[in-house]
């Protein structure tokens, strides 16, 4: 009997692994890349495990979820393999394809996470991402010489990456502040302390993108979870605002930073960089319409064709995207490719919709969350090629993981309540 005792608690340990390997993500994926590689690699393997043997552990089964979700997926993936085979480079092309299906296991991952702890533990996440980006910005702060300046400080993690991870994170600090500091004040000062944060990391990083899109994505949530704030919140939320906005506008580096952007002589350095990648994709794309030339596997411009610093040729890579996520699909994948990355993105958007509306403030949150990330994710897009950064990725699939998991929950709640009936009049 003792020993069965033994066997049931080390399976409850083995089950609240996966949710602490969750947080471990959330936590490091602002600012350490190994660290969220390691923590993401053993949540996938931990639900491997759990899943197949799930009776002996006394697991919860994962929320059910739609099966166009799932059809979404395949079609994807089936689409990814067959523009691999009839790509130029195979090995190379399935090599994505593998990687590509492995960091999409962290969405059931976090779905099995999710059901082996209570709701209330869900709150934890926003706090571990918060944790992660007051981190991040010490981190630039020191990169800069602890000064707010615009030096493309990339916090272990890359001048992009951070950029688009802080574009990700940033708007869904601004609904936590909302949700979760309404009614608790050390919430509230956490919340505003992490949004700034993240506009010194923002200002210390300096990408243009994520400068433009972050003020947007925290405006839509602020509107969308305007009556969580109250009188007070909002006048701080909007006098941070204001200041934040004035001293970026009075930074000279960060405004010489925009000024290319206005340029159409096709003399700017980084200007003629995206040009040049574009036109590039654009013609790998024409003459594969259909299913482009395999992921991974559009040739490099040539060094020479780039008006950028005197650089070692030999150095660069031989395959590189073309700076820009549509462009990039297309060439790659050709039109059938773009089809299923919209279907592998817009399906799980179409089942989440109906929770932006519902007055549940923990589903709504993550509902919204979902969206945000979704289009951070397009317009990053725009200018950059993020879908091959594993720890944006990470941070997309679990946020979506997470919405679906509390608003399966929340429905099943809804199922179960017996519907209160009216008594009739037979007079």
């Amino acid at each position: 009997m003792l020993k069965i005792d033994n066997i049931v608690e080390q399976g409850k340990y083995f089950r609240l692994a996966g949710p602490v390997f969750l947080f471990i993500m959330a936590f490091s994926g602002v600012f350490a890349r190994g660290i969220v590689n390691i923590a993401a690699a053993l949540l996938i393997i931990w639900a491997i495990i759990l899943y197949y043997f799930r009776s002996f552990f006394h697991a919860n089964r994962i929320p059910p979820l739609p099966r166009g979700l799932f059809y979404g997926f395949a079609i994807y993936f089936a689409i990814l393999i067959l523009t691999s085979l009839l790509g130029e480079n195979i090995p190379r092309s399935l090599m994505y394809v593998g990687v590509t299906f492995y960091v999409l296991l962290v969405f059931p991952a976090t779905c099995l996470a999710i059901s082996q702890m209570p709701e209330s533990s869900v709150r934890i996440l926003p706090y571990c991402y918060g944790a992660g980006i007051l981190v991040a910005s010490f981190i630039t702060f020191q990169e800069a010489h602890f000064t707010l300046s615009c030096t493309r400080a990339p916090a272990h993690m890359g001048i992009i990456p951070l950029s688009v991870v802080l574009s990700q994170l940033s708007p869904m600090m601004v609904a936590a502040l909302a949700v979760f500091g309404r009614d608790n004040k050390k919430s509230a000062i956490f919340f505003l302390l992490v949004l700034l944060g993240a506009y010194v990391a923002l200002r210390n990083n300096c990408t243009r993108m994520a400068l433009l899109v972050v003020p947007v994505l925290g405006i839509m949530m602020f509107f969308a979870f305007r009556k969580y704030f109250g009188k007070v919140l909002t006048l701080i939320f909007v006098l941070v605002l204001l200041i934040c906005s004035v001293t970026i506008l009075m930074d000279k580096k960060i405004i010489d930073r925009f000024k290319p952007m206005f340029d159409t002589s096709g003399t700017v350095a980084s200007n003629e960089v995206r040009y040049t990648r574009w036109k590039n994709g654009i013609e790998v794309w024409k003459e594969n319409p259909v299913f482009g030339v395999g992921p991974i596997s559009i040739l490099n411009v040539p060094c020479m064709k780039i008006a950028v610093e005197e650089r070692d040729c030999e150095n660069q890579p031989e395959y590189y995207h073309s700076h820009q996520l549509f462009i990039t699909i297309l060439a790659e994948s050709g039109v059938l490719g773009l089809i299923g990355f919209l279907l592998l993105h817009i399906v799980p958007l179409w089942y989440l919709w109906p929770g932006l509306k519902m007055d549940d403030a923990l589903v709504r949150f993550w509902c919204w969350c979902s969206l945000a990330v979704f289009l951070q994710l397009f317009l990053n897009g725009l200018t950059d090629y993020v879908f091959s950064t594993k720890a944006v990725l990470y941070i997309y699939w679990t946020t979506t993981a997470t919405a679906f998991c509390v608003l399966t929950r929340k429905n099943k709640e809804l199922l179960a309540k017996p519907i209160p009936l009216k008594p009739r009049n037979f007079a």
